[in-house]
């Protein structure tokens, strides 16, 4: 299933990343390498899962890193995500025909790298 995540709050415009298979790209295409890679709850830089991952998803949780003490660097509520541990203020980037995981890479991409 491949998924796409809009910039903001709203799905105008092109989107910012697409995700196929756990394969994370820049734009709205699936050519060329991945930026990121989703296994699991975790997500890795570029196409492997080896070392540290960037982030780790702990429910709708986004936390920075292989830890999950501290405060989220993101929270995903339904197709949004929103920077930190609240969901109050405007999302940061809107997730069409994604989950959770989706969301996480888009705050991955938006608030890490």
């Amino acid at each position: 299933m491949t998924s796409e995540v809009y910039r903001g709050a709203s799905t105008f415009g092109d989107p910012i990343l697409t995700v196929d298979s756990g394969e994370v790209y820049v734009g709205s295409s699936t050519l060329g390498s991945p930026i990121l890679t989703i296994k699991g709850s975790e997500i890795y830089e570029g196409s492997w899962t080896l070392g540290s991952p960037k982030a780790t998803v702990v429910g709708e949780s986004v936390y920075e890193g292989a830890w999950t003490s501290g405060s989220p660097v993101a929270t995903i509520d339904g197709n949004n995500v929103y920077e930190g541990s609240s969901t109050l203020g405007s999302p940061i980037a809107t997730i069409v025909d994604g989950g959770r995981m989706t969301g996480a890479a888009a705050a991955v991409f938006l608030l890490l790298m």
